[in-house]
């Protein structure tokens, strides 16, 4: 920005206009000198230079005014040219920090993103982990099952086979009871006959009791 232009031109306008003022109030203040003089001859015409030394003063005392009002103002816009300068800079500032965290938050939603299809197979992972703990618990039942039912076959076959072993030696003993029976039957009956058939024959007494002694 160009201002040092535009001062000086801001105070050569000030100054013209403060002259063509002082001017104007010059004019104003003769033609009344001369008004006066018309209407009362008695009074004396004022000098030149009484007249025109107060405009010199103030004109100089308003270039002073106009000077510290122009330095003034370029203070104020040297100051609102800092400021201006400083939110800029701010503002730049604000929007580094924008921009970086619209990158952030877009990057946090990509992360996301992923962590939720991570989870997702997770929770499918788990369930096929779950369906094969269970059907390996079933399977598992099944086998304790089968096993169990396998062992109560075995032992019930031990015990058939146990029974059919003692059945079968029952069985023994009792036609070996019946057999022996026989036998002692067969021979008593013989004996029986024997005794008859030697008593028909008058055999002694002392005879039959060593053949009885000797049977039994």
């Amino acid at each position: 920005m160009n201002t040092g232009n535009t001062d000086d031109f801001m105070m050569d306008s000030s100054t013209n206009g403060r002259r063509q003022s002082v001017d104007r109030a010059s004019n104003t203040s003769n033609g009344s000198h001369s008004i006066r003089m018309h209407a009362s001859q008695a009074r004396t015409i004022p000098t030149e230079t009484s007249s025109i030394d107060p405009s010199i003063s103030s004109v100089s005392s308003l270039d002073n005014r106009s000077t510290n009002s122009v330095a003034t103002l370029n203070d104020a816009l040297k100051a609102t040219n800092g400021r201006l300068d400083n939110a800029q800079m701010s503002l730049q500032t604000l929007q580094w920090q924008l921009k970086y965290a619209t990158d952030r938050i877009q990057l946090l939603t990509e992360e996301r993103r992923r962590m939720e299809i991570y989870s997702n197979a997770l929770m499918a992972e788990k369930r096929e982990l779950e369906e094969e703990r269970q059907h390996l618990a079933k399977q598992s039942r099944q086998d304790q099952s089968r096993e169990l039912i396998e062992n109560l076959t075995k032992k019930g076959e031990r015990l058939r086979a146990e029974r059919d072993r003692l059945k079968s030696k029952e069985r023994k003993r009792m036609i070996a009871f019946v057999t022996t029976t026989i036998e002692v039957l067969a021979y008593c009956v013989a004996v029986g006959c024997v005794v008859k058939k030697v008593g028909s024959w008058n055999v002694t007494r002392e005879f039959l009791d060593y053949v009885a002694n000797a049977s039994s």
